[in-house]
């Protein structure tokens, strides 16, 4: 048997869950297992999760979800390593400061977990372990052992603030970009939109990239749910059952589009009755405001909706899973490769996705195959994709929602997708198929 330590280094989903990094990593979790049932005999992965010691100090800390984690992680063999931090301010996100004591400690417990196992890939998430994979490659000698690096950013500086709002972090981003180009380590992207960046913006070179396009597990995102507890689930959130629904998901941050949705709402209402907005959007740190304008334009609009502003992990499930909920919007103004597009179709029985023209988003829809794509500048287009969702006939909407979930399962699989980085970056293991 070919053991693989797979080392994933990550701020969030190890001790806590905030965003889509987390996402990745409970995800990655779940393709980790499916992979290691199906290829037993051929290829057992070895799971090890490095993140900050929070110890209970971020309020997105929980203790069940380490241990969760730990016991998972314990079963392949591997295991969670807590890394200690001196400075704990600001720690969700953190600074340059931070990272670099994160990289350092990282370090040596990749080290360590590489001398004890013949084939090793080390996964750095995200801006906070960006410079780790520069780090090791200067220390170790790849060419004698099966040790890999790869750095998979999940957004940069220049995608969502630009060089000037956060110089340090742009400074810190551009030295692990500039040197992956025959720096020993490889830039993994999520999505075409990511790799067309690093390439474009920071000089990346093809033969230094490589797929990491994350996603789904189809057939454990959620189970079956039968219209009763459906049902329950909306009562308990004061969600009505006789109306229209219009769902949209996203932590609450400008960057993620709500008002637009509460605009294009207030429009589409007018036009079609009987519809009510739900809005799933958790309260951020980072955008501390959000939440109040929200409420406001919603007051001001006298919009029939439902407002969240705290996690609900469940709550999404049960909306796609439910007969009355019509259309998503997901009108983010950027998004490097969000797994809202691909969660919302993959248990869809009679909604549609209605996605912004940013970033990563209109790679995922096929335009009227499997969903619909507008341009967020206008509040026309957004209004006649939306009317052409709502008024469509059962037949076309079974269709475009079929077609969704077999993309899902044929492009969006996690499973599917991690053992093809796998073969990327260990094309001499052949078994792994």
């Amino acid at each position: 048997m070919k053991n693989i330590a797979l080392v994933q280094l990550a701020y969030d989903g190890i001790t806590t869950y905030h965003c889509g990094v987390g996402a990745v990593i409970r995800n990655s979790l779940v393709a980790i297992e499916l992979i290691n049932k199906e290829l037993r005999g051929d290829v057992n992965i070895k799971s090890y999760l490095l993140t900050p010691d929070y110890s209970g100090s971020s309020p997105n800390y929980s203790h069940n979800l380490l241990m969760a984690n730990t016991d998972f992680c314990q079963s392949t063999g591997g295991g969670v390593r807590l890394l200690p931090l001196s400075d704990r301010d600001g720690i969700q996100f953190g600074n340059i400061h931070q990272w670099a004591e994160l990289c350092h400690g990282g370090k040596r417990a990749c080290l360590d977990i590489a001398n004890n196992n013949l084939v090793t890939l080390i996964i750095a998430h995200d801006t906070a372990f960006a410079q780790l994979p520069l780090s090791l490659s200067r220390t170790v000698n790849q060419a004698s052992s099966l040790l890999r690096l790869l750095w998979v950013p999940h957004c940069t500086t220049l995608i969502y603030d630009g060089e000037g709002a956060h110089p340090l972090r742009f400074q810190w981003e551009s030295e692990a970009f500039g040197s992956a180009n025959g720096g020993g380590y490889k830039i993994g992207y999520l999505g075409q939109f990511m790799r067309q960046h690093f390439q474009e913006k920071f000089g990346v070179e093809e033969a230094y990239l490589a797929p990491y396009e994350g996603g789904i597990n189809p057939e454990r995102l959620s189970p079956h749910l039968c219209r009763e507890e459906i049902i329950a689930k909306l009562k308990q959130r004061g969600i009505p059952t006789d109306k229209g629904l219009v769902f949209t998901i996203g932590r609450g941050n400008p960057i993620k589009g709500h008002d637009l949705v509460l605009d294009l709402f207030h429009h589409l209402s007018q036009i079609v009755p009987g519809l009510h907005l739900v809005v799933l959007a958790p309260k951020t740190e980072e955008a501390p405001r959000y939440v109040g304008e929200l409420e406001t334009k919603k007051r001001r609009l006298n919009l029939d909706a439902t407002m969240i502003y705290e996690f609900d992990p469940e709550l999404p499930a049960y909306l796609y899973q439910w007969e009355n909920t019509v259309l998503v919007p997901l009108l983010s103004r950027m998004d490097s490769h969000p797994l809202t597009v691909m969660e919302a179709r993959a248990n869809s029985t009679h909604s549609i996705v209605l996605a912004s023209n940013r970033g990563g988003l209109p790679e995922q829809i096929d335009e009227g195959i499997d969903g619909f794509i507008c341009d967020i500048d206008s509040i026309d287009s957004m209004i006649q994709k939306a009317l052409q969702i709502v008024n469509m006939d059962g037949r076309r909407r079974t269709e475009i929602i079929e077609n969704g979930k077999k993309k899902i399962r044929e492009r969006y699989d996690f499973k599917k997708n991690l053992l093809s980085t796998l073969q990327h970056i260990f094309p001499e293991l052949t078994t792994v198929d």
